[in-house]
């Protein structure tokens, strides 16, 4: 018999490096105390039918989501040879691209 969280379930320990064995009735009747068993301890469960392996439940890979955003698309991006473009630069082409507009416009009295 194992103990996890309090609640006891027959737990059949394998052999160093082998997964727990549990018939599959058994598993069925403590499938919440058997699957918090997987997750927590990190280890397998086979299950059997008639005393014959036929499934094993092992716990998901851990999941890849970074903690935190930042840096998360760092090397992501491929910038050209030769993109030597300063942001000044940008804002200024686009402000006289919008001062050029606004003159444009009839009844405008920027351009006088």
């Amino acid at each position: 018999m194992s103990q996890h969280d309090g609640k006891t379930s027959r737990v059949q320990e394998g052999q160093a490096g082998e997964s727990r064995v549990v018939p599959g009735n058994q598993f069925r009747a403590q499938f919440s105390a058997m699957v918090d068993w997987v997750r927590d301890t990190g280890e397998p469960i086979v299950l059997t039918r008639y005393g014959e392996p036929v499934v094993q439940v092992t716990p998901l890979a851990p999941s890849k989501t970074p903690e935190t955003l930042l840096g998360f698309g760092k090397g992501a991006q491929d910038i050209p040879l030769g993109f030597d473009i300063k942001a000044e630069d940008l804002f200024d082409e686009w402000e006289s691209d919008l001062l050029a507009a606004w003159d444009s416009q009839p009844g405008s009295t920027a351009g006088e």
